[in-house]
């Protein structure tokens, strides 16, 4: 069983995709697909870790020009990116990921697409591709929460509104039942009081 920990970090992970428009887009890739790895997330990491080695070929050639986007025409991580100038992930970790996709990509059980929600959408993204509807994201996941997806409690940040599922609200809050620091404890304060 993965912790709620690992979970929670892997959406974050998936999450920031959609702003590789400002952030080494293969460092993100990287950092996403092996997140969706450690917690099971297999079609979800196959895809992501895909995109990490397209884009660490990019970076080698210095070029973006044959990036194929057709993984990602359900979502709203950005297709034109810019080219990072060095590699930010090890040439053994690059070597690593490549075996497994390889691996993975033999296995017959392995779909290569990423989970869709009632929008048509990739269930993590803010926008519906059909709608152009643009969704607030969740306060501690940055996936996309919208009205009528679950229990949701409204949580008022900065001035904004922010919906967020309770069961994940929930747990985040007892992850800091025994706080190790001020900050922590500061976090934990200001969460309860918004969500009250």
């Amino acid at each position: 069983m993965f912790s709620f920990q690992d979970t929670v970090a892997a959406k974050l992970s998936i999450s920031l995709l959609r702003h590789t428009d400002i952030i080494p887009a293969d460092k993100a890739f990287y950092e996403a697909g092996t997140a969706a790895k450690e917690v099971g997330w297999e079609n979800m990491a196959f895809i992501f870790l895909n995109r990490f080695l397209d884009l660490t070929d990019a970076i080698e050639e210095g070029s973006l020009y044959a990036l194929d986007h057709s993984d990602f025409q359900y979502t709203d991580i950005p297709y034109e990116v810019p080219l990072p100038a060095k590699q930010h992930v090890a040439e053994e970790q690059r070597e690593e990921i490549r075996d497994w996709v390889l691996t993975m990509s033999m296995d017959q059980r392995l779909e290569q697409v990423l989970p869709r929600d009632e929008r048509d959408t990739y269930e993590a993204s803010l926008v519906a591709v059909s709608t152009g509807v643009r969704s607030l994201p969740c306060l501690i996941t940055g996936e996309e929460r919208a009205e009528g997806l679950g229990a949701e409690t409204k949580l008022r940040v900065a001035g904004r509104v922010a919906l967020e599922q309770k069961p994940v609200l929930e747990r985040a809050l007892s992850a800091f039942d025994h706080p190790a620091d001020e900050l922590v404890l500061e976090a934990q304060n200001y969460i309860s009081e918004v969500s009250a």
